[in-house]
């Protein structure tokens, strides 16, 4: 009998846990579960089409796990491919590259830790552990890195974890610093890691990469998609970075030339109109224009309306726009107004930006900027 009541008590722990790790049924209240009782709230990061994120769903099962994550955390299930996901991701600024994903929060939504993990139970269990304990997790890093700590498992790990939270600045630093200490040898195996840690063009993993992508054994779609990435990274990050030629000739034969200048036009244009070379500017612009859609051709407009450029090759873009089956019509025509006051035509400006207002409010969009443009006129 007291055999039987042993081997009950040993096993109970695991019975609590056989249906896996308890998941909450909203974000909103794991993260308010979470402050209330003062534990990290783990986050998966998952999408119901995943295969890796289906392998992983039996280990999550696992008593040693569940008992983990059972016993320590608050914990939820996050489908990245859904509308909250997609909200969580751009409210919280994370850029969570692959899935699934591990991130640990705070209550107050402080990302403390992340990591991405494998169909193991170590695996699994490690960043759980890691966040326990206390000791080697991401809320440290910087004071690992200000120490003076260069190690390249420590440097690859923080360097992850400030993409995650689009730090780039730091980023910079710690891919640069990775970089200063990486083996030679080690180069040609790096590109995992490459894809991993860059967020632009302007590093040296980035340099070597672009001229020995082909020796990546990936295929060239990834390829393209990757080096595309760092191309959206250098133009829309931190960085002051002018030389847009070079860039172009460098990544054109990889991504493609005409994907590259659909991508670099804006601000190649604008060099040009720094150097007083507006017909350069415009010819930049006409050749690009070929091949966008009515969305493309918007924006075009807006560009040079904004600047008061060349109102002919507005009215010709525009034109283009309305023959399209399909456009944003608010956008038209707001563009056609700035176009009649930038020609100095103030009341066909205002006919056009009330059209623009009757459309806006019909299709419930914002109507902010039309009202203080129609105010300044």
């Amino acid at each position: 009998m007291k055999l039987v009541l042993r081997f009950c008590f040993v096993l109970l722990p695991f019975l609590g846990n056989a249906q896996g790790i308890k998941w909450e049924k909203s974000l909103h209240a794991a993260f308010a579960k979470a402050k209330a009782e003062n534990k990290v709230l783990f986050v998966e990061f998952y999408s119901p089409t995943c295969p890796h994120c289906k392998k992983l769903a039996p280990i999550l099962n696992d008593p040693t796990v569940a008992g983990l994550y059972n016993g320590n955390f608050v914990n939820y299930a996050l489908d990245v491919d859904s509308e909250e996901g997609r909200n969580f991701a751009k409210k919280a600024n994370l850029e969570v590259y692959g899935i699934p994903y591990f991130l640990f929060f705070r209550g107050d939504g402080t990302l403390i830790h992340s990591r991405e993990v494998s169909a193991e139970v170590a695996s699994v269990l490690q960043p759980g552990k890691m966040v326990l304990e206390r000791t080697y997790t991401a809320e440290f890093y910087p004071k690992r890195f200000a120490s003076g700590e260069r190690s390249e498992n420590f440097l690859s790990h923080y360097a992850i974890f400030s993409r995650v939270k689009k730090d780039s600045m730091t980023n910079f630093k710690l891919v640069d610093a990775l970089w200063s200490i990486y083996p030679v040898e080690k180069r040609e195996a790096s590109w995992n890691l490459f894809k991993k840690i860059s967020t632009d063009t302007e590093n040296g993993f980035a340099r070597f990469w672009i001229q020995n992508h082909k020796k990546s054994n990936d295929t060239p779609e990834n390829v393209k998609a990757q080096f595309t990435r760092l191309l959206h990274g250098t133009l829309f990050g931190p960085r002051k970075f002018e030389n847009w030629d070079q860039l172009a000739a460098e990544y054109g034969p990889i991504v493609g030339q005409k994907e590259v200048d659909a991508l670099l036009w804006e601000k190649r244009t604008e060099i040009a109109w720094k150097k007083g070379e507006d017909h350069k500017a415009l010819q930049i612009a006409q050749n690009v224009s070929k091949q966008f859609d009515a969305g493309g051709l918007l924006y075009l407009c807006r560009v040079f309306n904004q600047k008061g450029k060349n109102a002919e090759a507005v009215q010709q873009w525009l034109k283009k726009v309305a023959a399209s089956p399909t456009y944003n019509k608010v956008e038209y025509f707001y563009q056609n107004a700035l176009l009649e006051k930038n020609r100095g035509n103030k009341d066909q400006a205002k006919v056009w930006v009330q059209k623009a207002l009757t459309s806006a409010k019909a299709t419930k969009a914002s109507t902010i900027e039309l009202e203080r443009f129609l105010k300044e006129l």
